[in-house]
C-alpha cells in the first residue's frame, strides 16, 4: 500500500481539513491511501494511523507546524514510522523541535520542499 500522511501540529483554529499536495497526488497515483491527524487528534483516529503505517509499503509524510505546540497524541504515529524499515519519506514545513527530533529518529529520507515529481518518483521506487 502507498500511504500519504498528513500531519498538523498548529493552533486549532489553523487546522486545514486537507491537502493540496495530497489531493493532487491521489489525481496521479489513484491507490494512494490518505491519512491526516494533527495534535487534537483522537486515540481512535490514531490508532487508524498506527495500522495504516503497519501495513503501507510506502510512506510519503507532509508535516506542517506554525510554532511550538505540543505534538500529543501524534507521538504514537511518528513512534510507529520509526519502527516502519521501508520507503519513508518525510517534508516537514515549519519549525517545531519536538518534530525535528522525531524525524530523525524515524531514519527517514527528507525532502528539502515540495516537488511532486520527487514524491512520484519516491513511490515508484
Amino acid at each position: 500500500m502507498k500511504l500519504f500522511i498528513y500531519l498538523q501540529v498548529k493552533p486549532i483554529n489553523q487546522i486545514a481539513f486537507s491537502s493540496a499536495l495530497a489531493l493532487g497526488l491521489k489525481k496521479e497515483i489513484p491507490e494512494l491511501v490518505l491519512f491526516e491527524a494533527d495534535q487534537q487528534s483522537d486515540n481512535f483516529q490514531v490508532k487508524i494511523g498506527k495500522d495504516l503505517i503497519k501495513e503501507a509499503d510506502s510512506i510519503f509524510t507532509l508535516i506542517e507546524t506554525l510554532q511550538e505546540e505540543n505534538i500529543s497524541q501524534l507521538s504514537q504515529l511518528f513512534e510507529e514510522l520509526r519502527k516502519f524499515n521501508r520507503n519513508l519519506l518525510i517534508l516537514h514545513k515549519g519549525e517545531n523541535k519536538a518534530i525535528e527530533t522525531m524525524i530523525k529518529i524515524t531514519g527517514a529520507q527528507t525532502l528539502a520542499e515540495e516537488s511532486i515529481k520527487e514524491i512520484k518518483a519516491f513511490y515508484h521506487s
